[in-house]
């Protein structure tokens, strides 16, 4: 599944608000694997409501934090 449309006027906004090219691939990267672990896209994603959001990234992070893995979503 792709979840990142890097041709996408959403994308292209997110990545270029950044500076640094090491911190857009970190972001890059990041972003499309906690969008892989949910199975969606991210037009999907930022379609959800602001507290749905909230619950799936803070879900993700404490998952990973107990599975002592917080580095690699």
């Amino acid at each position: 599944m792709q979840v990142l449309d890097e041709n996408s006027q959403v994308f292209y906004n997110f990545i270029n608000s950044l500076h640094c090219d090491s911190t857009k691939e970190s972001y890059r990267f990041c972003l499309e694997k906690f969008l892989n672990n949910y199975e969606m896209d991210l037009l999907s994603f930022l379609k959800l409501p602001q507290h749905d959001m909230t619950n799936l990234i803070i879900n993700i992070w404490l998952t990973k934090k107990f599975q002592g893995n917080t580095r690699t979503l």
